[in-house]
């Protein structure tokens, strides 16, 4: 069973107005037997607007939206997104992250890249890369499992026949299709657990464990994308269940309305816990009720909720309920495991209350949180977690918050003192467009 999965830094580019490479780091120490993330769960970056902080989580739910979609010259569809998401000079788009599994057997950090470029038949596939090194000595060099290179399949850390069914199995797909995403759809009963297929699913379990929130929820498409995954793993006794219980279990979300019939009950009991969440918020709810369809192999579910009076469905809740309903998801998946990404997690919620849900997940949250944010109240709790208040230049650079003896990262922002981001504006600009009247 995993002891936990942990996101250790990620190299971004060519999303929105993202034209070069952006580094984020979650974790500053060396990664060797005595990792520990207490005091590194939590991240916020600040900036001006239209600075990049959406692009940079937009770049998480790219990646993961192509391992688990894939992508065709031939869709319409999904190529005008990318045209729209990817940085329209660059039109190349780049990922890669280092992340750490940490088990009882010992750690092990992984490498995994995905690069994407255009031609004159829309985006497609250009590269993808997976390494892995020991995490219980800092001086381990990274050792490939697979690499994708130009639509073809390089290299694969298997015995000759393997690779070879592999390559067989992937050939001319490989510009479309994530290897992993081939690499699960050929997974069947006979499917032999070696050194390989344990780097996959490992990869696997970390690009589930990863959740985006940007404006609203994930959406709904990807419930059916996890479920075909999650047969496939399923139909071989010999993966360890791990996969299936700590890893999609994650999945059962308030804002999806299918809901699998094995996640039923657990479906239930989440609203349950939602419902006194945002009874802390809102004292005149009586109860959330589920309205529920069984269908073939889910059931349709939608909330209404109940205040004594009157009751009002989900989606014509307020703006402030809504962003509550995708908060409590995204804090719930933080707090068991989950590396989550929230645009503006400050956005119609009131500074005190934002305040002790972070105090919550630095102090007893088990994933990751990072988030956008304009609001500037929450760096006087930030300010003394470790690598958790990131400023993001309009040169495209993040700066680092450290200690600068008795000043605050507030008054340093405020006052133009971070490097790349000169708060050169006062009241008498805005004479000229509003008038003085």
């Amino acid at each position: 069973m995993f002891d936990k999965i942990y996101l250790i830094s990620a190299e971004l580019n060519g999303v929105k107005n993202i034209d070069k490479k952006v580094r984020l780091t979650f974790y500053k120490q060396t990664i060797d037997r005595s990792f520990d993330i207490t005091n590194y769960r939590v991240k916020a970056i600040f900036g001006e607007n239209g600075c990049g902080k959406t692009a940079l989580i937009t770049a998480f739910s790219i990646a993961r939206d192509i391992i688990f979609g894939g992508i065709s010259t031939d869709n319409t569809s999904k190529q005008n997104v990318l045209e729209e998401l990817i940085n329209k000079k660059e039109k190349r788009y780049e990922f890669s992250c280092e992340f750490i599994i940490c088990e009882e057997k010992g750690n092990t950090v992984y490498k995994y890249s995905l690069y994407m470029e255009h031609n004159e038949s829309g985006y497609f596939i250009s590269r993808e890369q997976l390494s892995k090194k020991s995490g219980n000595y800092m001086n381990n060099s990274y050792k490939d499992v697979f690499i994708v290179n130009a639509g073809k399949l390089d290299y694969l850390n298997a015995d000759s026949d393997t690779a070879k069914k592999s390559r067989e199995e992937s050939l001319n797909v490989l510009k479309n299709q994530s290897f992993l995403r081939i690499f699960l759809s050929n997974i069947d009963k006979n499917t032999v657990v070696d050194a390989y297929v344990t780097d996959l699913l490992n990869l696997l379990a970390f690009m589930v464990s990863i959740s985006v929130y940007i404006n609203e929820s994930d959406k709904h498409d990807m419930y059916m994308r996890y479920k075909e995954i999650e047969n496939k793993v399923a139909s071989n006794e010999n993966i360890e269940s791990r996969y299936l219980s700590d890893v999609f279990g994650m999945l059962t979300s308030i804002n999806d309305d299918k809901v699998r019939p094995e996640q039923f009950e657990a479906y239930k009991k989440k609203v349950e816990r939602m419902t006194r969440f945002i009874r802390l918020f809102k004292s005149d709810l009586k109860n959330i009720i589920i309205l529920d369809e069984k269908h073939t192999d889910y059931y349709s579910c939608k909330l209404r909720f109940d205040y004594g009076t009157y009751t009002v469905d989900k989606e014509f809740e307020s703006t402030g309920i809504k962003k509550l309903i995708s908060v409590f998801d995204a804090i719930d998946a933080a707090c068991h495991g989950g590396i989550v990404f929230i645009d503006e997690l400050d956005a119609n919620i009131n500074a005190i209350y934002l305040e002790k849900i972070i105090e919550y997940i630095i102090i007893y949250g088990e994933g990751q949180l990072c988030f956008s944010t304009h609001g500037l109240e929450i760096m006087d709790l930030l300010k003394n977690e470790k690598m958790a208040i990131d400023f993001l230049t309009n040169e495209k650079e993040i700066v680092h918050w450290t200690t600068k003896g008795n000043n605050s990262p507030f008054n340093y922002y405020k006052k133009g003192f971070i490097k790349g981001i000169p708060y050169n504006i006062d009241s008498v600009d805005f004479i000229d467009i509003f008038g003085r009247d």
